[in-house]
């Protein structure tokens, strides 16, 4: 699971230095602090700490960070390439070209403002995707995949999330853009969907899925998945396999991959 920390930096280790470790390990929101007094730098961002190594070259320590800690808005504002006034207003036709609509997102401690790309390569591919389905958005972060596929034509969303206040913040995005009536919240999925054709979307690292997916009794449909690092590329095409999911497509940027997978026969 992805969280907030301040790493704090080896005195002999500079800025990029550091930074360039921790973005082998799926470093979100870099910011660097530093102490007026004392001089001390300390790194703060997110990142999935699974993925930390035994020791690090340039990290002394980490330590997780209160989410109360955070001004929501001035790291919206600070990251994300939409945010203005308050607000990320997103032309979905950066997305799909013909789309006129727009979708607005208020900053809160969901992921996904856009200022990373696998949420970009998510929308990408959902896109063509959306029209007509009934998606199932696991972690679903600030709502903004299950939103867009609605504001796409997309039935229903379920979006699911283990953070409550995720789940807050996606309801708050789904009031701002008037589609309440058409999401359902919660932390587990119904039953119900066993017997639907369902899409599922899902943008957070692989372990993360492995873990997530474990909320689910069945295998949807269609898979739109992000959060892959290239490197990963084959080990992962490997499990899905073994899922019973076929690769229709994928695209790549800056080092990650996202793919849209179809249910075989064989899927567990």
């Amino acid at each position: 699971m992805d969280l907030w920390f301040y790493f704090l930096l080896t005195p002999e280790s500079t800025e990029e230095e550091a930074l360039e470790e921790l973005a082998s390990y799926g470093l979100l929101y870099p910011s660097l602090l530093e102490d007026a007094e004392t001089g001390e730098k300390t790194l703060c961002a997110v990142a999935d700490p699974s993925l930390f190594p035994s020791s690090w070259k340039h990290i002394v320590s980490y330590t997780p960070i209160e989410q109360t800690e955070i001004s929501w808005r001035q790291q919206w504002d600070t990251f994300s390439p939409y945010f203005k006034d308050g607000v990320a207003k997103i032309p979905l036709s950066d997305f799909l070209p013909d789309s006129k609509e727009t979708l607005t997102l208020l900053p809160g401690p969901g992921f996904g403002d856009l200022s990373h790309p696998t949420t970009t390569l998510s929308l990408k591919l959902l896109a063509e995707m959306a029209p007509n389905q009934t998606l199932i958005d696991l972690g679903c972060g600030s709502g903004i995949l299950g939103l867009a596929a609605l504001k796409w034509g997309a039935h229903f969303v379920y979006s699911l999330d283990i953070d409550p206040e995720a789940l807050k913040h996606t309801l708050e995005n789904a009031i701002e853009n008037d589609l309440q009536d058409r999401i359902f919240l919660s932390t587990s999925l119904p039953t119900l969907l066993e017997n639907i054709p369902t899409l599922l979307v899902m943008n957070m690292t692989f372990g993360d899925q492995k873990q997530a997916l474990k909320s689910l009794s069945f295998s949807p449909d269609v898979w739109v998945i992000s959060g892959i690092l290239e490197e990963q590329k084959e080990a992962y095409l490997d499990w899905a396999e073994e899922r019973g999911l076929k690769l229709q497509s994928y695209l790549a940027q800056d080092g990650w991959i996202a793919c849209i997978f179809i249910k075989t026969q064989k899927a567990q």
